[in-house]
């Protein structure tokens, strides 16, 4: 490494660390911005001072290492992935829940956690961090996930329901009676996210019971995206009428075309 980019580098710590103490929730743009280039970096120096942070003495620092060894040198297929493990590992006993979720992040995003260790926080009090669970668990296809999935496909939060409901449909090929019950309960969900990733996952599994409410939601004025490739999963006939209508004021959108062309071809 040469002097300048030992320089930009050490500016970009300072950045980071900068917007992290500025930003307590962890939501701030400038934060990510500074997160993003750092995962884009494969320097030792990078995990190094990523490690620091892990166990500093901030919140926000600490939470500022998990995020930014959960997805470092993602480019090369995460090379610092099992040395970061155990210390992602032993932030999940911290005490404050903005750390406990960015550490179960950095967990989903690097495969990395035992079931019975990451499950454990399925009834978590805090939200973001129930939130972060259900993103965690997401491609995980052993029954403990899907139980944990199940469970938070059930949570009060609108935003943990959607999540897992995403998980449990889309983001795994499991195929249960259990797992299709858990579906079907979230299609009158009152949060319409759910319900449209209820749908996708129950078409995914050719489960009719979601056909009348993909065809409810069909005729809607606003129409989700994830309504159309369900609608295209489950090709049923019914929803040709309205696919064609919703065609015609998209006529260039290519999953439309797909989804009828499907649905025409079971007429």
């Amino acid at each position: 490494m040469t002097d300048d980019e030992a320089d930009d580098l050490s500016a970009l710590f300072e950045r980071a660390e900068a917007c992290a103490r500025a930003d307590p929730h962890n939501e701030g743009e400038e934060r990510w911005q500074a997160v993003t280039a750092l995962h884009a970096r494969s320097e030792e120096a990078v995990f190094e001072r990523a490690a620091s942070w892990c166990t500093h003495d901030e919140p926000v620092l600490r939470a500022l290492g998990a995020d930014v060894l959960g997805q470092l040198d993602w480019r090369n297929e995460h090379p610092f992935r099992q040395r970061s493990a155990p210390l992602l590992d032993a932030m999940l006993d911290d005490g404050n829940p903005l750390v406990i979720a960015a550490a179960l992040y950095a967990h989903g995003h690097l495969g990395i956690g035992t079931t019975d260790r990451l499950t454990a926080f399925a009834t978590h009090a805090d939200t973001d961090v129930r939130f972060a669970l259900a993103s965690a668990l997401g491609g995980r296809e052993d029954g403990g996930s899907i139980a944990a999935l199940i469970a938070l496909s059930t949570d009060q939060d609108s935003d943990v329901r959607d999540w897992a409901t995403f998980g449990l449909g889309t983001q795994c090929d499991v195929d249960t009676e259990e797992l299709r019950e858990a579906l079907v309960a979230r299609l009158d969900d009152p949060d319409e996210d759910t319900r449209c990733e209820a749908m996708r996952g129950l078409a995914q599994r050719r489960d009719n019971r979601a056909e009348d409410p993909i065809e409810q939601a069909l005729a809607k004025e606003e129409v989700c995206e994830i309504v159309i490739e369900a609608a295209g999963l489950l090709a049923s006939p019914r929803f040709t009428r309205h696919l064609e209508d919703l065609l015609v004021r998209n006529p260039d959108d290519d999953e439309l075309q797909e989804a009828l062309a499907r649905c025409r071809k079971n007429a």
